[in-house]
This record gives C-alpha cells, structure tokens and sequence, in this order.
C-alpha cells in the first residue's frame, strides 16, 4: 500500500469534509514540504476546516471524492456530483457497491488486503471527472439530484414519520412503563422492516 499517499489522500479528505465541533484534531493541516508549490495555479489549498456544502454546491466541482457515508452520498447526489468511492469502514463498502457504475465508481482496490494506489485514485478521478467515458456517470449523478435535492418530498416523509411515531406513542401511554416500551420497539422494528 502505499501508505505516504494514504496520509496525503486522508489530509485532503479532512479539508473537504471538515473537521466536527467536537474533533481533537488541530484545526490545521501540516501539508507535506513544497505541495502547495507544486499545485499552484491548479485549485485551492485550504489547510482547515471548510464547509462541505459550499464546496459540492460551487459549480465548479465536477466530482466528489467520498469514504460514502450515507450522509456525504446524499450531500453529493443533492447536488448532482458524480462520486468517486473510497469506502473505509462499516456501511460505506455496501453503500459503495450499491452505487457503483450508476453515478460514480469505486476505486479498484487490490483484493488480498485491501490496498489501492495514488495511480488507482487518480484514474478513478480521471474516468469519472474528465473523461468523456465518464460522461454516463456525471449524467447520473445529474439525474439523482433531481430526486435528491428536492425537499417537499423528504418534508413529507418525515411528517409521515414523526406522525407516526405519536400514534405509536398514544397506544403505549396505557401500558406499564415496561410492557410499553416493548410494545413500541417492537411494532417500530416491525413497521420499519415491512
């Protein structure tokens, strides 16, 4: 693996996902010497925190290196960027794999231990950023953000939702604390897995 890229790829992750209120880290990034010098002219180099957000909605973002994380893929699709994948750790593989080939690609990885190479990431970004081959991607990020970016339907949801969870609620207030509390977690596993 090679690992030197490894740091660099996870420095340059933490400048476009920012860094939480409650990280340890220190709020700015140690670049390794003369990098600034050799992308000069090519993009921003931002060593601290900078808002996801504002950075996937500027137009001049053609595509979104992600670890996929649900909410960084939703971030992304909102805004009809194309992704490519790095998935690391629990659900991001399996989120990775779903999406893969509709609106981005996942980085090839060697399948004995997992490792991927600087080349393997930038061809991966290439493909899906550059390349007229990529277009089929870009395309389809385009075409989720559609579902993606519109709000009424997910207001919708939620108000479906939360309304209810309180007719949950307004049955398990006659119950004893614990046969309710049963009671609600069961018919919620039940209602969520139908």
């Amino acid at each position: 693996m090679d690992v030197p890229y490894l740091k660099l790829a996870h420095d340059g992750l933490d400048q476009v996902l920012g860094r939480p209120g409650w990280s340890k880290v220190a709020d700015s990034v140690k670049l390794p010497e003369g990098f600034e010098d050799r992308v000069k002219g090519r993009g921003i180099v931002w060593t601290t925190w900078a808002a996801q957000h504002k950075i996937l909605a500027h137009k001049a973002t053609g595509g979104f290196l992600t670890h996929c994380g649900w909410n960084s893929l939703i971030e992304g699709l909102h805004y009809g960027r194309p992704l490519i994948m790095l998935p690391l750790l629990y659900d991001q593989g399996l989120n990775a794999r779903f999406w893969d080939k509709k609106i981005g690609i996942e980085v090839p990885r060697n399948e004995d231990d997992g490792s991927f190479t600087k080349n393997w990431v930038a061809k991966s970004l290439n493909l899906v950023v550059v390349d007229d081959e990529g277009k089929a991607y870009r395309d389809g990020a385009k075409e989720y953000s559609a579902l993606f970016g519109d709000k009424d339907p997910h207001d919708r949801y939620m108000d479906k939702c939360v309304e209810h969870l309180e007719s949950i609620l307004e049955v398990c207030t006659f119950l004893p604390r614990k046969e309710a509390t049963l009671l609600c977690d069961l018919y919620a596993l039940l209602y969520f897995l139908k």
